[in-house]
């Protein structure tokens, strides 16, 4: 019988990395190639720009936007993508979402649906810099790594 492949993915703004779990006991091995860094909030606008009017001769501003923002919104969209590819191969069944609340709530709004249902958890903790080690003692509620 095939093991069921649980991987979690640990993501805060400017970082993310997915580990696997084949199993109980099993603990997590880090997945190749699925490290992810955030591209540098300066490169996104942060000035609103201005609008002609329909109707004379009049201006308005636009709704400016936070780089910060829109640079998480980026990122959560690139580690989306990225899933969706993975899921279409079949290289995992079930998904554990963890991030701190922001990022957590953008890669909410990128999941496409494929991959929105294979998520099994989510938890809304900052673990990216936590060992893989010690990675069951945060999560032992979720998963029996």
């Amino acid at each position: 019988m095939k093991p069921t492949v649980t991987w979690v993915l640990l993501a805060d703004t400017q970082s993310a990395r997915i580990v696997m779990n084949t199993g109980p006991g099993k603990g997590f091995e880090g997945v190749a190639g699925k490290e992810f860094k955030a591209p540098p909030a300066a490169e996104f606008a942060d000035i609103q720009g201005r609008g002609h009017s329909r109707q004379g001769p009049g201006r308005s501003a636009m709704q400016g936007t936070d780089p910060k923002v829109r640079a998480t919104e980026i990122f959560a969209k690139t580690i989306a993508d990225d899933l969706e590819r993975s899921a279409t191969k079949g290289a995992f069944d079930r998904l554990v979402l963890v991030a701190g609340p922001k990022m957590l709530s953008a890669l909410r709004d990128a999941l496409p649906k494929p991959v929105r249902d294979r998520v099994l958890s989510e938890v809304a903790k900052d673990l990216t810099k936590v060992r893989l080690e010690d990675l069951p003692d945060h999560l032992g509620e979720v998963l029996a790594a």
